[in-house]
């Protein structure tokens, strides 16, 4: 089903998590301005987690670019 991922480069990776964090961000923007405050903090920690993915393949893959 997901065998698409392996075929995707890190600049598209990358590039899927930003426009999802982006995404997050709009949504909860949304949700605080509509007083869904418990919403906004899930959000924000699914945002949090995407910027932490990126960065370990960020990490990944500044390393295998260093070998």
């Amino acid at each position: 089903m997901f065998d698409w991922l392996g075929q995707l480069s890190f600049a598209q990776v990358a590039l899927y998590a930003a426009g999802l964090v982006a995404v997050l961000g709009l949504g909860l923007a949304l949700a605080t301005a509509a007083g869904r405050e418990h919403v906004a903090l899930l959000g924000l920690r699914v945002a949090d987690a995407l910027v932490e993915l990126l960065e370990r393949l960020l990490s990944v893959e500044t390393r295998a670019a260093r070998r």
